[in-house]
């Protein structure tokens, strides 16, 4: 079966991958980072789309995780990986430390669909990347209604535990002949870049968990705020008098 995903999923239009890539190398460039030098876990890896497309822009630091091993298999075909686990996705948890606060980019493609993970995804993402790194998905997309993690990605966005940077809308199983066979037809899908501001922690947030999230709040609120302040006083214009000296 994993030997045929691939090839299935790309003949009906599949660029979810090259989407998320996209979005990684752009703000390597953006931040004039060296792509062999970024980290970048890359989550539901599956077969290794997004790495191998990862891979084709220079970036050679690169950890996938998945739940199959017969999909990790077939990732490791590719030779684009550094590492490959094998990990069941939304138990952050257990979320081995190896991962906690560890990478520059955590990526994630085609797997979070409606109703098919829950929040806790998002916080396995945001507990594996750095502080002041990004966070890139595709998701399907709807142009009328709202999916179930909208909700979630507002919430965070609130709570200033991370921040909404771009996105991008594309469609995929758009290369079909029909206009849908079985359960796939075209669908729209977008792609989010979030950066992390939430102060690197070894634990998730628990939706319950009022007294932590306040805490992450205020940190995060206190960071903005003096990065403000800083970059204000960077480009503060000279005083008069220092005007007045150089006459």
């Amino acid at each position: 079966m994993a030997s045929n995903y691939e090839g299935m999923y790309t003949r009906m239009g599949y660029p979810d991958p090259k989407y998320v890539a996209k979005f990684v190398d752009k703000y390597t460039k953006k931040n004039n980072w060296n792509a062999t030098k970024v980290n970048i876990l890359d989550l539901g890896c599956g077969t290794g789309l997004v790495g191998k497309n990862l891979a084709e822009s220079g970036f050679t630091n690169i950890y996938g995780v998945d739940i199959s091993p017969n999909m990790l298999e077939e990732a490791s075909f590719k030779g684009v990986y550094r590492e490959l686990d094998e990990h069941t996705l939304g138990d952050p948890e257990n979320l081995p430390d190896k991962f906690k606060n560890q990478f520059d980019f955590v990526t994630c493609a085609g797997l979070i669909n409606n109703n098919h993970m829950d929040y806790l995804l998002f916080e396995e993402m945001l507990l594996s990347c750095k502080q002041g790194g990004y966070i890139v998905f595709a998701a399907r997309f709807s142009f009328m209604g709202k999916y179930w993690y909208d909700d979630v990605i507002q919430e965070m966005h609130n709570s200033m535990r991370w921040k909404l940077l771009g996105t991008e809308t594309f469609f995929k199983y758009d290369q079909l002949e029909e206009i849908s066979i079985g359960r796939f037809s075209k669908t729209p899908c977008k792609v989010f870049i979030f950066q992390k501001l939430q102060e690197d922690i070894k634990m998730h947030v628990d939706k319950i968990n009022d007294k932590l999230r306040n805490f992450l709040k205020s940190k995060s609120a206190m960071q903005q705020a003096m990065s403000n302040l800083m970059m204000k006083n960077t480009l503060k214009p000279r005083d008069e008098d220092d005007g007045d000296k150089a006459n």
